[in-house]
């Protein structure tokens, strides 16, 4: 009877990023873990609709969540940055205290930072302030006539559409002059003839270098990738051996963080989302996303409750070809859809995108009361 109470209490979990892969993380483990949640920012942000929101004024306030209105608030959740990933506890840096927290399992979810404020940066940690920012950018691209947008990924394309059916004189540039170069062939040429056609101008790096020195352009927007912490990496102190050069949480096909022979030191930290490299290093989109924190939180949850046997740990798949993956990518008045060999180009692709937006805020905002927890 002594041990009773001791073998039902919920193991802690704690998730480490209340981004949109902490988000489906804390929905697969809440009901069977004692979980908690830090973010150093105060609200999360559908990035896939910011584009729409800086350019064309939308609502920023669709797009952006407080953490005590979203059903974290059912959890606890604690504002504030880890600075230290031990093996059993992180050390977090809350604006009043620097505090331990112990676990049984943790999950990294950590994201990414761009050039531009396509996300918030680091240094941003209230929504005052990313609202602040948002009022600034829209400030500027209202102003500006001629705009160079730097970087031809998803980002990249979509703010270029999105700024040349509203007048603006576009440059989009990449290093090549290719565009969209992680989709397909097809993908790749259907959207830049479209784009062509709004009146965007595609160049290569050194074209636009050379603009950008002669002042043709009256703001120049920076798309040209993710960047992850590296002096201030969480890994460096105990597990250096678990990230890669840019700063990446490395994981092996469990989601188990690991060293680069995929030998994971602790099996009980998983790792997934932007800031993560699989073995499959595939593009970061919903899809892939959700299948892999989907077999972190299982891996989490055999570890855990599994009472005798062999251990079923669930694999991400090693090669990205494997991965059910679909690109959406609006461009001002049309949006192309990519789902493997099919490409589609038409105006409705838009309201769906808008659609999966209202869908995902509604769920991560739940309907339950704020249960606040001071760490």
């Amino acid at each position: 009877m002594g041990n009773s109470h001791t073998s039902d209490k919920k193991k802690k979990v704690l998730i480490i990023g209340a981004s949109f892969g902490g988000f489906h993380a804390y929905m697969n483990l809440a009901k069977q873990f004692d979980v908690y949640v830090v973010d150093s920012k105060d609200f999360f942000e559908y990035t896939p609709g910011i584009h729409f929101s800086l350019v064309s004024n939308r609502s920023h306030d669709r797009l952006c969540l407080k953490y005590e209105d979203s059903i974290i608030r059912t959890g606890r959740f604690i504002f504030g940055k880890v600075v230290e990933l031990q093996t059993n506890s992180a050390i977090i840096k809350t604006p009043t205290e620097t505090l331990t927290l112990e676990f049984d399992f943790c999950l990294i979810t950590t994201g990414s930072k761009y050039p531009s404020p396509t996300k918030p940066s680091f240094e941003l940690t209230t929504l005052a302030q990313r609202r602040e920012q948002v009022k600034q950018v829209r400030e500027q691209i209202a102003r500006a006539k001629s705009v160079l947008v730097k970087g031809a990924g998803i980002a990249g394309v979509e703010f270029a559409g999105e700024l040349a059916v509203r007048g603006k004189k576009v440059v989009l540039s990449s290093r090549d002059g290719e565009i969209l170069k992680r989709l397909s062939r097809k993908a790749q040429n259907t959207a830049k003839a479209h784009l062509q056609r709004i009146g965007v101008t595609i160049v290569n790096a050194s074209k636009a270098a050379e603009m950008e020195k002669n002042s043709e352009f009256d703001l120049v927007y920076d798309c040209t990738g993710n960047t992850f912490p590296i002096e201030d990496n969480i890994l460096n102190k105990h597990f250096r051996e678990c990230r890669d050069d840019l700063g990446r949480v490395r994981v092996n096909q469990y989601m188990q963080i690991c060293d680069q022979s995929y030998a994971a030191p602790v099996p009980h930290i998983v790792a997934a989302g932007d800031g993560c490299l699989t073995m499959a290093n595939e593009d970061k989109s919903v899809l892939p996303l959700r299948q892999a924190v989907g077999a972190a939180t299982d891996n989490i949850k055999e570890i855990a409750l599994k009472k005798r046997g062999t251990l079923k740990l669930k694999e991400f798949p090693r090669d990205k070809k494997k991965l059910l993956s679909v690109a959406v990518v609006s461009m001002g008045n049309k949006s192309m859809i990519v789902f493997m060999k099919l490409v589609i180009l038409l105006s409705v692709i838009t309201y769906f995108k808008y659609l999966v937006q209202t869908v995902y805020m509604f769920i991560f905002k739940g309907k339950k009361r704020s249960k606040k927890l001071q760490a």
